[in-house]
C-alpha cells in the first residue's frame, strides 16, 4: 500500500487518563506517522521505511476524529476513536494539526457511509 500522508506527531503514553491531574504531565513520544492508502496509520521511532512501527491505528475501524483539546489541555490535538480505544495525537502547530485532520477525517465519514450501505431496509408490505 502506498503511504498517502506522513509526518512528526506527538502521541499520547498508551493509557493516559487525562482525566487525572497526574496523567497530563506525562510526557508524550515523539513518533513518526504514516498514513496509507488501504487506511492503516502507523507510528514509529523515526522515518526510515525500515523501522518496524511500533503501533497501528485502523483507519478503516475509527468512529471519530474529533478536536483533543478539551480533554488533553493540549493545543492542536486530535482524539481518534476506535472501538478499541482513543488514541490521542498532537502536532507542534495548528497547520501540522489541520492537515492530518483532514487527511483523517475522511475514514470516520466513509466507514458511516458503508456501515449504512451494509444494512439492507426491507421496504414497508402494503398490506
Amino acid at each position: 500500500a502506498k503511504p498517502i500522508y506522513g509526518g512528526w506527531l506527538l502521541l499520547a503514553p498508551e493509557g493516559t487518563n487525562f482525566d487525572n491531574p497526574l496523567h497530563r504531565s506525562r510526557k508524550w513520544q515523539r513518533r513518526f506517522f504514516i498514513l496509507y492508502e488501504h487506511g492503516l496509520l502507523r507510528y514509529a521511532l523515526d522515518e526510515m521505511p525500515s523501522t518496524l512501527p511500533q503501533g497501528t491505528i485502523n483507519m478503516n475501524q475509527c468512529s471519530d476524529v474529533i478536536d483533543g483539546e478539551s480533554r488533553t489541555g493540549q493545543k492542536s490535538s486530535l482524539c481518534i476513536l476506535t472501538p478499541e480505544k482513543e488514541h490521542f495525537i498532537r502536532a507542534e502547530c495548528k497547520e501540522i494539526i489541520n492537515g492530518w485532520q483532514e487527511a483523517l477525517t475522511v475514514y470516520p465519514r466513509t466507514n458511516k457511509q458503508n456501515q449504512k450501505k451494509k444494512r439492507k431496509v426491507d421496504p414497508p408490505c402494503h398490506q
